[in-house]
């Protein structure tokens, strides 16, 4: 798909011409002929530097997901679910060659969010997590995968979550480091089993300390699923969880403004 996008009723692109649309997402665009099934697409952008667009990204909304955001308590979380959600919405037009705005999702038992199979002939699949000030993305075509960031932080008391959430493998893990090191291995060992529940579509309706991701790959009902450290941001940890055991990872970033 080109950056032009689509056109609209006028005759005129929706994604190239619109005034509103930030100058930093008009050069946006993916080549999907060289979109390979081994290969994991990750976006990311900054939160603080993307407040200056919430306009254009509350355009982008559909009217349940715009009561959904309204409802929220704080301010900086309403903002902060206005990017995540339009942004991934101006991501996924460009694989699917449909408008933003126009992109309907479905979900399955647990919350997890699909494109709908009548705008999806390239079987896309995604995934977000956010943290902070951080938004991360993750794309891929005919393979299920799951992404989650968090920031480094040690307001909480890392080794009493640590015994309630781990596997003994894990907390084995966790229990030898020093504690200078503590924060980096919960956080690792965190994201890695939450991007997997998300590539599971599980959420957090499977037990933590019952999956035991302590190595680089975990089998489930007979199926191998890699673990990928994504280094975007020092200060965060970010994991990838892919069902393929030959992919490779292709970062994706935004303008610079972004």
């Amino acid at each position: 798909m080109s950056s032009n996008g689509r056109t609209d009723d006028s005759g005129s692109s929706y994604l190239g011409s619109n005034p509103s649309i930030p100058v930093e997402l008009k050069s946006l665009k993916v080549n999907l002929i060289s979109f390979p099934n081994s290969e994991v697409h990750i976006w990311h952008a900054y939160i603080n530097k993307q407040v200056k667009n919430i306009e254009f990204f509350k355009s982008l909304l559909s009217i349940e997901e715009s009561e959904k955001i309204n409802n929220l308590y704080l301010e900086k979380n309403k903002k902060k679910s206005i990017i995540s959600r339009a942004l991934l919405r101006y991501i996924l037009s460009l694989y699917i060659d449909i408008n933003p705005n126009e992109i309907k999702f479905i979900y399955n038992k647990h919350g997890k969010p699909y494109l709908d199979i009548k705008q999806n002939s390239n079987n896309i699949n995604f995934n977000l997590s956010h943290s902070n000030n951080l938004i991360v993305y993750a794309i891929a075509k005919n393979q299920e995968l799951g992404i989650d960031v968090e920031k480094f932080r040690n307001n909480f008391d890392i080794n009493k979550l640590a015994k309630r959430y781990f596997s003994e493998n894990e907390l084995s893990i966790f229990e030898k480091v020093s504690e200078n090191k503590k924060i980096k291995i919960f956080f690792s060992i965190w994201t890695k089993k939450e991007a997997f529940l998300k590539a599971k579509g599980m959420g957090i309706y499977t037990p933590l300390n019952k999956i035991n991701v302590s190595s680089n790959f975990i089998e489930d009902n007979n199926e191998l699923w890699q673990f990928e450290n994504l280094k975007i941001n020092y200060k965060y940890s970010t994991k990838l969880a892919v069902k393929n055991k030959d992919y490779s990872v292709k970062y994706f970033l935004f303008n610079k403004t972004l």
